[in-house]
């Protein structure tokens, strides 16, 4: 019993010891990156954007850390998942790409750490309109989940919640509601009703019950998202913006225009105060809110609004992405109802061939 005990005070004393050097090591690391820009410490500073601080974080993890193999990686995926919610996909797929491969390095083929890192990527893949590279990544990562956290694992249903869009993205509705069902009954269970992430799982499985016309099943889903989300998170969170776009648009589908239109405009305003004018998810509420005012019949305001999200998310997702191909279409339909005819059709075949 001595002898076990000295062990296990040996183990506790030796991980703690770890721990505490990881932190010591993030945190020289990170005040180095922040008075790297104090114009008084490091004359010729640049500005101190969150941009320029990601850029300087990432070009000095790999030099500062390669020591530090269970560090290493860690850096590298925060840095990639920041840029992906800030809308810079250019800087976010080298930068999660190297997060795996420092994974796989670190710690071999098979490790919960390496499947959040394929986990990460896919999400980036799918965002970017890479279907085939997501599909891949994400198949990987969900049977490596299962294999080594078994079926009940909240980080299990992280990816199964990932799946279930992809599946949704590439018109598989079965594949989908299998396992968009799969993650709301492991975080009913693992957290509750009254969470975050049992919130999201509704949505997803309303947006895809919405999907096969079945808008009674789809509607209190998506009123539930919206309520614990809200009560959870806070009114101006995107997670609650997000699930109000979703009831919005559910309820203009139903006819419900006035209460469509208004929690559509509500995300509006929240996105441009959360990521700017510029941001696509910006971009894209205007293009949501443009569907809720042509179902009215303003057709000149939907177009403007149109035109205006076609103008932030093309140039930072691309002409072949669904999104922007979607968005396109969008506009082909609202200039042609209102008798413009001229210049349609190249447009019109060039979303065609994309899809």
């Amino acid at each position: 019993l001595i002898a076990y005990y000295t062990w296990r005070l040996v183990e506790e004393r030796d991980r703690a010891r770890v721990q505490a050097e990881k932190a010591a090591r993030i945190s020289e690391l990170l005040t180095s990156v922040l008075t790297s820009v104090d114009p008084y410490r490091t004359p010729g500073a640049t500005e101190p954007t969150v941009r320029n601080l990601l850029d300087s974080a990432a070009g000095r993890v790999a030099a500062e850390l390669a020591d530090q193999p269970e560090l290493e990686p860690e850096m590298p995926t925060v840095i990639g998942r920041t840029y992906e919610s800030i809308g810079i996909y250019d800087k976010a797929l080298p930068t999660l790409e190297q997060a795996l491969a420092i994974s796989r390095r670190a710690f071999g083929q098979e490790h919960v750490r390496v499947a959040q890192s394929l986990n990460d990527l896919g999400v980036l893949y799918r965002s970017t309109g890479n279907e085939a590279a997501a599909e891949q990544v994400l198949a990987e990562s969900l049977a490596m989940r299962r294999r080594l956290l078994g079926s009940q694992h909240p980080d299990l249903a992280i990816t199964l919640v990932e799946w279930a869009r992809l599946m949704r993205d590439l018109g598989r509705t079965g594949d989908a509601e299998t396992a968009a069902r799969e993650a709301l009954a492991i975080r009913t269970a693992v957290y509750g009703d009254e969470h975050r992430q049992t919130a999201t799982s509704k949505r997803e499985l309303g947006l895809l019950l919405w999907d096969q016309s079945d808008l009674a099943g789809a509607e209190p889903l998506l009123r539930q998202n919206v309520e614990t989300s809200a009560r959870q998170l806070g009114a101006d969170h995107p997670n609650v913006a997000s699930a109000k776009a979703s009831l919005g648009a559910l309820l203009i589908a139903k006819g419900d225009y006035a209460a469509g239109e208004a929690l559509l405009r509500g995300t509006l305003e929240t996105r441009r105060k959360i990521f700017g004018g510029t941001h696509e998810e910006y971009g894209g509420a205007l293009v949501g809110l443009a569907y809720a005012v042509e179902a009215q019949g303003r057709l000149a305001e939907a177009q403007a609004l149109i035109e205006q999200g076609l103008g932030i998310i093309a140039p930072q997702l691309g002409e072949t992405h669904p999104q922007v191909v979607s968005a396109t279409l969008d506009l082909v339909r609202v200039r042609l109802t209102r008798g413009e005819r001229r210049g349609i059709e190249p447009i019109a075949r060039g979303a065609l061939a994309v899809r």
